[in-house]
């Protein structure tokens, strides 16, 4: 986040994650070709850390790096971030009241997909130790009030492959 952007998005989030913990993209650099590629398209995207407290992935087993990094790289090599997108309340910037999802895309930055379902919004997550299988627990708006609370919580798994084009999320009915 910079001062051309930072009214696009509500300061609230910078007392709980701080000014560098909030991205608004990513890249990633190939060492092997000496080129770096934007991850998401031009539009309103605020990248979360995946090591706050919110979220339970395990910093040992899923590569984050030493400058806490917002993403994981999973096993199969597939990149996971945590990603606030969609302005959904309406109220003209992206912010603690829209919907976090959950985005991946390939270790060479293509192939970017949301894997979480449209308009949930992601509470916490725990994942397999073979690192293909997330179970993640979401908020839907039940009553359509764009806003998100307790009751409306479910549990979803998600089964990540190699392709992502064919990750599969299905709701776990307990």
């Amino acid at each position: 986040m910079d001062k051309t952007n930072r009214t696009k998005y509500n300061s609230d989030a910078m007392e709980i994650y701080g000014p560098k913990d909030i991205w608004t993209n990513v890249a990633l650099y190939n060492s092997s070709t000496k080129k770096s590629k934007k991850i998401f398209p031009n539009g309103l995207f605020r990248i979360y850390p995946l090591y706050s407290g919110v979220f339970e992935a395990s910093n040992s087993d899923y590569g984050f790096s030493k400058n806490n990094f917002s993403s994981v790289v999973l096993k199969n090599g597939n990149i996971l971030f945590s990603v606030r997108s969609d302005e959904y309340n309406n109220d003209g910037v992206i912010d603690e009241d829209d919907p976090i999802f959950l985005f991946v895309c390939t270790r060479d930055g293509s192939g970017l997909t949301q894997i979480s379902p449209k308009g949930m919004n992601l509470t916490s997550f725990r994942m397999s130790k073979d690192g293909k299988t997330i179970l993640a627990y979401f908020q839907n708006d039940n009553n359509g009030d764009k806003k998100f609370s307790s009751e409306d919580e479910v549990l979803y798994q998600i089964n990540i492959t190699q392709d992502i084009s064919k990750t599969e999320t299905t709701q776990i009915t307990l």
